[in-house]
């Protein structure tokens, strides 16, 4: 009975041997307050199947014990219960427990269970987060540990062991609870951890992990957290570290999704510092990004699809001062890769400098593309309003009139053939022409042979009648009443319209005017002319200019 009392005491932590109180003997074990006692057969203690349910009876005469439910804490003491192994691996187990468990009787069970699947966790690590005794372990112990006012050295060792536990395991799984778990080890090392900012480095991948297993909702609250405990200077350096940087290159290569690229921008690019040691791997980075998001379909007007524009202003936003790394990485890109990706990243780079702004960007992407001039004045275009096109096209003419930047032969017709694609409603047509037609630094590009020229003019005069014209319509036809490409006979008709709208003849309308009349039919003639006198009476004429009439 002495042994096996001993045996129990050596099986338990300090902490708890106090309270085991025994007797090796006693006749009525019903009536003795001890945990453990001794009797024999003949002793008032009735040995029935009841007393083996409510008893723990060990009974060395019948060679009979009581079914007890597993044990993890006992199943681990009585594998090392061994005099070699004692003393190497108990003693510090019990060390662990006495640090762990209040010195208090009662429930000894409920304790020591969860001690020991903390210690199989953070000690062993014999168990992963994915056992929810292991999970639940780690809960309690932070639970413990966030009311004390101050940790023992030993104590902190465990918090931080427990911190990296759960770290791997947020690495391996992403979970809520790991999460959660993971941010309240982490809130109370900062608060007795003196070396705390330095970890940094050994956390931030955790914020990696998640991105690249596309958790959004999760690298969010973990991007709040490290706000909380880390200063913005150690998170910039941490993240900014070559090897970091380089591993991150590496793990990559292997995920061609954007929305991984996304989410690495948006909660990790903005730490990105580049130097000379991070910048190749950055400017690989930004590759992958470009690459990524090539596989996404172009739309019709040449923007990219919302996923892509997200991406490439995320990719931006976080290299906000480094538009040369950026802009270096993409032309690399180019020359050995085909997609839409490098025109998306260009423009955006550039759609709200102006013109003259633009210059450095656009010689550097000429390298790789030729025709990046005039992808850039078409994205230009195509986001303006309608009305807005011409003038537009009117200011890149005037921009590159004089430079060497591009042959207006070739980017005029072009771009002009781009504003006539966008619509095929014939009044918005005759807009286009009226723009161009009235704009000189355009105008002076047409040639009367050109088909452009033929085209805006046959839109503008088309349908000319001896009619008043409205106010917008007069400059455009005082401009055009002589010019060469148009008949004797549509010259005749704007000439007379405008005298009928400004009360004035040019000295060189009446002839073409009277012409046209006189192959009218009576009807007509007299529809036409009646109309075209009364038109010029109602203006206040001298009489010279009605005997010129006459």
């Amino acid at each position: 009975m002495a042994l096996w009392v001993a045996a129990v005491t050596f099986a338990l932590p300090n902490v708890y041997r106090p309270f085991l109180s025994f007797a090796t003997y006693h006749h009525d074990p019903y009536d003795v307050p001890f945990r453990i006692t001794g009797t024999t057969a003949d002793s008032k203690f009735r040995f029935s199947s009841d007393e083996y349910i409510s008893y723990f009876i060990l009974n060395t005469q019948d060679n009979r014990v009581s079914d007890i439910e597993a044990s993890v804490y006992a199943t681990f003491v009585c594998s090392y219960f061994y005099p070699d192994q004692y003393e190497e691996k108990l003693l510090e187990f019990f060390e662990f427990c006495n640090r762990r468990l209040p010195p208090r009787p009662g429930n000894l069970t409920y304790r020591l269970e969860p001690a020991t699947y903390l210690y199989l966790t953070i000690k062993e690590k014999r168990l992963s987060l994915d056992d929810e005794n292991a999970q639940e372990s780690l809960a309690a112990f932070l639970e413990d540990v966030q009311h004390e006012r101050e940790l023992l050295p030993e104590q902190l060792a465990d918090l931080q062991t427990a911190a990296r536990v759960l770290m791997e395991g947020l690495m391996r799984g992403p979970s809520s609870k790991r999460l959660q778990d993971y941010a309240r080890a982490l809130l109370i090392l900062r608060k007795h951890d003196s070396g705390f900012q330095q970890r940094v480095s050994n956390d931030l991948p955790v914020l990696a992990s998640l991105i690249l297993h596309e958790q959004e909702q999760m690298a969010s609250n973990l991007v709040a957290l490290y706000g909380k405990v880390f200063s913005l200077e150690t998170l910039i350096q941490a993240a900014s570290q070559h090897d970091f940087v380089g591993r991150l290159e590496e793990r990559l290569l292997s995920l061609a999704r954007w929305e991984v690229h996304y989410l690495l921008w948006k909660y990790l690019g903005p730490l990105f510092q580049p130097d000379a040691h991070n910048r190749t791997a950055l400017v690989g980075i930004v590759q992958q990004t470009l690459s990524a998001v090539a596989h996404l379909p172009l739309l019709p007007s040449l923007t990219p699809p919302t996923e892509a524009e997200q991406t490439l202003d995320m990719l931006i936003a976080a290299l906000a001062r480094n538009h040369g790394l950026l802009l270096d990485g993409a032309c690399s890109w180019r020359e050995t890769h085909r997609g839409h990706s490098f025109g998306w990243l260009y423009y955006r780079l550039i759609a709200s400098l102006s013109l003259v702004e633009r210059r450095s960007y656009r010689e550097e992407a000429q390298r790789v593309d030729q025709r990046i001039l005039f992808y850039e004045a078409e994205r230009d275009i195509r986001a303006a309003l309608p009305a807005q096109r011409v003038p537009l096209l009117e200011k890149w003419v005037i921009y590159l009139r004089g430079g060497r930047e591009a042959d207006l032969s070739l980017f005029f017709p072009h771009t002009l053939q781009v504003i006539w694609d966008m619509t095929q409603d014939e009044m918005e047509h005759l807009q286009i022409g009226r723009q161009v037609l009235l704009s000189t630094p355009l105008s002076e590009l047409l040639r009367p042979s050109d088909e452009w020229s033929r085209r805006l003019l046959s839109i503008c005069f088309s349908r000319l009648q001896l009619l008043r014209l409205r106010e917008e319509a007069v400059p455009l036809h005082q401009r055009y009443q002589h010019h060469s490409a148009l008949t004797e006979d549509q010259r005749a008709l704007i000439q007379g319209a405008l005298a009928m709208t400004t009360g004035i003849f040019d000295g060189q309308s009446v002839e073409r005017i009277y012409r046209h009349l006189a192959q009218a039919d009576s009807a007509t003639y007299q529809k036409e002319a009646g109309l075209l006198i009364r038109r010029f009476f109602e203006k206040d004429v001298t009489l010279n200019a009605h005997i010129d009439m006459l």
